[in-house]
């Protein structure tokens, strides 16, 4: 595991990885951004391609490669890994050899259901029909992978069975299910089946949508040990590339809108599968992009999702925009009744979660009621900026009932905005106390001029090594914290250091050391040269008798470290 981590620090360049995902400026050897984990107003992350890390001066946060893509994609320590790994061409060791078994007998038994329902979609004149009145062409189901579950019992049990794979484990990825007589059944009966990746492609599971009458319209697949719906968007494998290049993803229902979207040449659709939209799911969009179109339902359940979808991704820094179809219709509908262009219009007509909460509205109250203008209320407090607050305010002065004056309806407005905001705003404070306190960035440790010097020293690969013997020979260190950094290294480098890149073998220290190198290395300017290194040494070791003596004459030194000074002494010369 050690030589694939060292491998993957060699190859994937922290600058690189960093600047995928935000706009990055080059500042003396540093570079930096605005941190993406805290309401950052001026550039305070700060990257060191040399050592490869980062560290915000203003939150705190800081880390390596691995733990920007915990943080950012809100993923383990083992899904960091394996992004990485895919990102580096890092062919991974499983520590797990059962555990690694397992998913490859899953994977294997996934692809042997796609390939029977490809094969029953096109056998079955049923399933071609319903594909064909629907305009799902053999075009666009050899493009999904569209398939079909024949209406019997046992269909894709019995030819699991034929290939010889494990019905039982077939259940925990939710293609059978065990019957009372300790048989098997399949779970997808009569159904479109809709094979589900996840965003770097791998099957992980299935949707079906029944053929005909009957219920339950859709069944979606439970979680299983290759499935997880809270941080799968379907359709994310397909329109994450549309996505980046947009910056914008469409947020649709389910995957049937998904992929009428991406017919109609919204290729940057996709959506969250038989559940609430997730702080995983806000997270694995802001890797590709900032702003994000909502086109749900126009009912009042969809539109009461939009917003608390939107709610979502303006607590993960994300834009939100929501598009309204027009009643009784979705991007499916549209599509087949109205064409490509309709689908297209209605993404391009999106407005603020503001303006579609006022925009519903005026279609659900009268102005004339007390209720409408305390939802309006409210509706102009969640504005993203005072140009949109003002637009609101417009929009609804003159209707402000008992005020004339237009101007003077416009302030009250903004009054009972301001309220409301306030109001939001204490319940927003009274939910996030049982949540993580914020960042702070650590207090910086004390060290002394000559232990900076020869800390600086460790990572400039021309003193590296001089460096750490005499960190680890000559224990040269006063301060708690360059000692506690000394005894780090005495630990993991017994040997000295190896042969590599400062990125590579600083990622083997503690996270607190790691950090500590990177605030010295960034606080003291220039180079340290070998002579330097050994000035600095000399004068701390002097320093430190110094000390010795000290405790003797004024008798501070307990026995234990009375026998401690004493072998020191006579280890050396002069004494």
């Amino acid at each position: 595991m050690a030589d694939e981590l060292d491998l993957i620090r060699q190859r994937i360049d922290i600058v690189e990885l960093i600047g995928q995902r935000m706009s990055l400026k080059k500042a003396g050897k540093y570079w930096k951004g605005l941190c993406p984990f805290h309401d950052d107003k001026d550039p305070s992350l700060t990257i060191n391609q040399q050592l490869g890390r980062y560290k915000c001066w203003a939150c705190g946060a800081s880390g390596d490669i691995f733990n920007w893509v915990m943080e950012t994609q809100r993923v383990d320590f083992k899904d960091a890994l394996n992004i990485l790994a895919d990102q580096a061409g890092v062919q991974l060791k499983k520590a797990n050899p059962k555990e690694r078994s397992e998913r490859e007998i899953y994977q294997q038994q996934m692809a042997a259901a796609q390939a029977f329902f490809r094969a029953q979609v096109e056998q079955s004149e049923t399933a071609r029909t319903y594909c064909d009145n629907r305009g799902l062409t053999k075009e666009v189901r050899d493009a999904w992978g569209l398939g079909y579950s024949p209406n019997v019992g046992e269909a894709l049990a019995h030819e699991l069975a034929k290939k010889k794979m494990s019905l039982s484990m077939a259940e925990k990825i939710f293609l059978v299910k065990n019957d009372t007589r300790g048989g098997y059944f399949d779970i997808f009966r009569g159904r479109l089946m809709v094979p589900i990746h996840d965003d770097r492609g791998k099957l992980v599971a299935y949707g079906g949508r029944i053929i005909g009458d009957g219920q339950p319209k859709y069944i979606n697949s439970s979680d299983t040990p290759l499935f997880k719906k809270s941080r799968i968007l379907y359709g994310m494998n397909r329109a994450k590339e549309a996505i980046r290049e947009a910056d914008q993803a469409v947020l649709v229902e389910g995957y049937m809108d998904v992929i009428a979207c991406h017919m109609a040449g919204v290729k940057n659709a996709v959506a969250n599968l038989g559940t609430a939209f997730t702080d995983e799911h806000a997270g694995l969009l802001k890797r590709w992009c900032s702003h994000v179109v909502i086109l749900y339902d126009r009912d009042r359940a969809g539109q009461d999702a939009a917003m608390k979808t939107a709610a979502t991704l303006i607590k993960a820094n994300l834009k939100p925009l929501i598009a309204m179809p027009p009643e009784g219709d979705d991007p499916d509908s549209l599509l087949q009744r109205d064409g490509a262009r309709a689908v297209m219009a209605l993404v391009e007509r999106a407005v603020s979660p503001m303006e579609q909460r006022l925009q519903l509205l005026r279609e659900r109250l009268n102005p004339n009621k007390d209720e409408f203008w305390e939802e309006a209320a409210e509706a102009l407090a969640i504005a993203a900026t005072p140009m949109e607050l003002e637009r609101g305010v417009s929009a609804l002065a003159g209707d402000l009932p008992g005020v004339s004056d237009r101007m003077a309806a416009m302030d009250m407005l903004r009054r009972m905005a301001v309220k409301a905001k306030r109001g939001q705003k204490a319940e927003e404070r009274k939910a996030s106390r049982a949540e993580e306190a914020p960042r702070r960035p650590k207090a910086a440790p004390v060290l002394t001029g000559l232990e900076k010097t020869v800390l600086k020293a460790l990572v400039n690969p021309l003193t590296a090594s001089s460096a750490l013997a005499g960190v680890c020979g000559r224990e040269p260190f006063h301060s708690p914290a360059a000692k506690a950094l000394g005894e780090s290294l005495a630990e993991v480098f017994p040997d000295g250091l190896p042969d590599e890149p400062v990125n590579v073998w600083i990622g083997r220290l503690p996270a607190d050391a790691a950090d500590m190198l990177m605030s010295i290395d960034e606080s003291v300017g220039g180079q340290v040269t070998e002579e330097d290194l050994e000035a600095a040494l000399t004068r701390l070791e002097a320093n430190k008798q110094r000390a010795i003596r000290r405790q003797m004459l004024t008798g501070e030194a307990d026995d234990e470290t009375l026998k401690k000074i004493s072998d020191q002494l006579r280890e050396t010369k002069g004494w």
